[in-house]
């Protein structure tokens, strides 16, 4: 059996006696091939043609965070540049996703940008600005690189609705049981079918699946309640 998003793929018996079968001139690469030669020869042009626009851009504009996934173990530090070309078209493109080593000091950060911008030869003189989160460190860390910056107007905001309803227990909650509610429906299937079952019982009630709401998002917390009261029929039913 062939093991999915994995090199084994390449070396597995079963799939070399298929490829075999159905394409018998075509001589299968090894794992090795891809790990050693192809990928890293793509990643050079890749970053050679990407070092070549980027010598177009006057001034660049950088958007950069720090952030982790289930599917990732290590925190990551990204970096957008943000610019417009010759034909006043806007153009981006993500020149780093690295893995911060230790703990996310200013020193850390402010190493991690100043190898990429050199890494991307982009000089200090065409920065135009990097757009961050309100964390010390990562304000610390770019003006530690030397690169101006501004927080992001956008998390700004959230810090402010997020103090603004934390000082009001009775929203918090009201928001932590319908968390709560939403969570049960979108963690049981059982309970998802149920819910539109009864939905087509009410009269003038849109069959709207429940929006669970993301910490970090307000707007998305506004939403959940606002869609958790369109659907207040099916869901005491």
């Amino acid at each position: 059996m062939l093991k999915t998003g994995t090199w084994r793929n390449f070396d597995c018996e079963g799939f070399r006696r298929v490829m075999a079968a159905a394409v018998p001139r075509y001589m299968l690469p090894s794992a090795k091939y891809f790990r050693t030669t192809l990928l890293p020869e793509l990643y050079d042009a890749v970053t050679s043609g990407m070092i070549s626009v980027l010598a177009t851009a006057q001034h660049i504009s950088f958007t950069t965070d720090g952030w982790m996934t289930a599917q990732c173990t290590d925190s990551l530090l990204s970096v957008t540049a943000h610019w417009v070309d010759d034909a006043w078209q806007q153009k981006s493109a993500l020149i780093a996703a690295c893995p911060i080593r230790g703990s996310h000091t200013a020193a850390n950060i402010s190493s991690l940008i100043t190898e990429n911008l050199e890494k991307w030869h982009i000089s200090h003189d065409r920065i135009h600005v990097f757009l961050r989160d309100n964390a010390k460190n990562m304000a610390n860390g770019l003006r530690d690189a030397g690169v101006p910056s501004v927080p992001c107007f956008a998390h700004t905001l959230q810090l402010c609705v997020k103090r603004g309803l934390s000082s009001q227990r009775a929203i918090t909650d009201a928001v932590a049981v319908c968390r709560s509610l939403v969570g049960h429906f979108s963690h049981s299937t059982l309970a998802k079918d149920e819910l539109s079952k009864i939905q087509a019982t009410v009269p003038n009630t849109p069959s709207h699946s429940l929006i669970q709401d993301v910490a970090t998002r307000w707007n998305s917390t506004f939403l959940m309640l606002q869609r958790l009261i369109e659907q207040r029929k099916p869901l005491v039913l």
